[in-house]
Formats: structure tokens, C-alpha cells, sequence
């Protein structure tokens, strides 16, 4: 009696002590900011013979999973989209891909939510090995009468000499490096306008903006209030490459004046065509005799162009 008495009270706190801890890491995830994705098969290091290789993505999401998204060395491969419980917080989406070729693999899952946020899984890294084993069929043998003994004579099997058939070594598969596209259109802006960033990666284990992690394709909008550089991390088998863009921010009120002395006809022609000078003199002016030509206010031109300065000075009299 006594006895029995114990065992049931050990088996009580037992039970007590998992509800708490299954109970505490629940809270702990719900509690987390954004959705949460992790992988649980393939495990870390697992090695898979070539062919259709199966992934098991798990997602939570406080509002609900949308999707889960799987990507295979930095590029998309498959979705899997919640409809039959589209408002459930945890989510299980079987998933696979087709390995081609033997060589390393970066397997990464991606939850979404009704919102559109979206969080991504520690990536987990699988081994395809050699040709995966197929089964010799067996040849059918079609039933015969009852057999008869027949004495045969021996058969000698002559043996063999010479070189030895070298056996095959598998060749490591190179590991390529990853394409990268990465721009802003347009590149030059004024105070107010937006540009556009693009990036477009392919064959990488994962891709960081100014710090933050993106997915391998995307886009966004900088509308930055002066000249601003953005870097975009690439991080792949091969090691970490960095592409920087910048976004200038043009001075509208900045002139450019320039004065010219020479004789040279044509280089004066090409001067005058170009219209980013906005004060042009043409030969040796004084400078108490500029004219700015200052616009007068209500001129109707200001209002439909852009002004400009042009003086050509005298050409000297031949014998002067």
C-alpha cells in the first residue's frame, strides 16, 4: 500500500512538471513576434541518394499560416498554401524537390501569414550522394514438365589474366557561384522622388539588405533625403559577396559656370550644346563685365525653361 502510494505520487509530478514545460514552450512561441518556420526532415547532415527528396516544413503564424514556401540552394522550388485551415496557428507542409546531382544542399522553409509577413527556418544542409539503387528484376522462368536427368559433361571455366578493372571514384561536384542582380531605378533622384531597389539572387544560402534578411527575389522602395548606399549581402557555399548601389540626390539649384578661351570653332560649337553648363563665356571676358542676365519676374520663358548664360566676347581686329 505504501508503496503504491509513492509510485502514483512520483508518476503526478512527472506529469505536472511536462504539462508545465509543454505549456511554457507553447507560450514562448505564440508570445514571439512574426511567423516562425523550422524543418523537420531532412535533419542537419543527413545524406540522401539523388532523385526526389522529401521535406517536412513545419510554420506557425499568431494570425494564422497563409503558405510555406521551400527553397533549395537560394532558389524557390515549391509552395504548399493552407486551404483547408486557413486560420489554424501551426501549419505542417510536405514538401520535395528533385536532386539532380550529387553535392551539398541548402534546404530553407518560409511561413507566411494572412498579413503577408513571413519568417524563415535555420537552413539545414543535406549531403546527395552517389546513383541511387535500383532493383534487378528478376527473370521469370515458364513451368516445365517434370525434368529428366540428363549426364552433361563438366563445363571448365577457363580463367582469366590481366589488368585488373580500376575501380570508379566518385568526383566532387563543383560548387558554383551565385548569380546576382542588383540595382536602383533610377539611380539619380531630387529631394521627394523615390527610386526603386531590385535584387536578384540565384544560388545562395541566404541574402541580407542593409541587415535585414530578404528572400533571393524581391524589390522595394527608398525614397532617401540625400545620397544613400545600399548593400546587398550574399552569403553561399563559396563564401560572403557584397554588391553596393547608391541612390544620388540631385541639387536643382546648383549652376555650373564656365568660361572658355579659345579659337577652336568646334570645341566652342560642342560648349554651347552642352546644356548642363548653365553660365557659358566664350573668350577672354573681364569679369566687371559679366552679365548674368538675371530673369525678370513674370517672364513668361522662366516658367516654360530652364535659363542659361551665354557671352562671347570680340574677336580682336587683324593689326590692332
Amino acid at each position: 500500500m505504501g508503496r503504491n502510494h509513492w509510485v502514483r505520487s512520483i508518476l503526478l509530478v512527472v506529469s505536472v512538471a511536462c504539462a508545465l514545460v509543454l505549456v511554457s514552450c507553447g507560450a514562448a512561441l505564440e508570445e514571439s513576434a512574426g511567423p516562425k518556420a523550422w524543418i523537420g526532415a531532412p535533419k542537419q547532415g543527413t545524406e540522401v541518394p539523388p532523385g526526389q527528396v522529401p521535406v517536412m516544413c513545419h510554420a506557425f503564424a499568431r494570425g494564422g499560416v497563409a503558405q510555406v514556401e521551400l527553397f533549395v540552394n537560394g532558389a524557390f522550388s515549391s509552395r504548399l498554401v493552407n486551404t483547408t485551415n486557413p486560420g489554424a496557428s501551426y501549419f505542417n507542409a510536405s514538401l520535395s524537390f528533385e536532386a539532380g546531382a550529387p553535392g551539398l544542399y541548402v534546404l530553407l522553409c518560409r511561413a507566411l501569414d494572412q498579413a503577408g509577413a513571413a519568417g524563415q527556418s535555420e537552413p539545414v544542409r543535406i549531403e546527395v550522394g552517389g546513383e541511387a539503387p535500383t532493383a534487378t528484376p528478376r527473370e521469370a522462368v515458364p513451368p516445365t514438365s517434370t525434368p529428366t536427368q540428363t549426364e552433361r559433361p563438366p563445363t571448365v571455366t577457363p580463367t582469366t589474366t590481366g589488368t585488373p578493372t580500376p575501380t570508379p571514384t566518385s568526383t566532387p561536384t563543383a560548387r558554383a557561384r551565385p548569380t546576382i542582380s542588383f540595382e536602383a531605378d533610377p539611380s539619380l533622384i531630387v529631394q521627394g522622388q523615390c527610386s526603386t531597389l531590385s535584387w536578384d539572387v540565384e544560388g545562395a544560402t541566404e541574402v541580407y539588405l542593409n541587415g535585414q534578411g530578404v528572400v533571393g527575389h524581391g524589390t522595394r522602395p527608398e525614397c532617401p533625403p540625400q545620397t544613400t548606399a545600399y548593400t546587398l549581402l550574399v552569403q553561399s557555399l563559396v563564401g560572403d559577396i557584397t554588391t553596393v548601389v547608391t541612390i544620388d540626390l540631385d541639387d536643382p539649384t546648383a549652376q555650373f559656370a564656365s568660361t572658355a578661351i579659345t579659337a577652336d570653332a568646334a570645341f566652342r560649337s560642342r560648349l554651347v550644346d552642352c546644356t548642363h553648363i548653365d553660365r557659358l563665356n566664350l573668350g577672354p571676358i573681364p569679369t566687371t563685365k559679366l552679365d548674368w542676365l538675371q530673369p525678370h519676374e513674370g517672364n513668361i520663358i522662366d516658367f516654360l525653361y530652364r535659363s542659361r548664360a551665354l557671352q562671347v566676347s570680340q574677336p580682336a581686329a587683324v593689326g590692332a
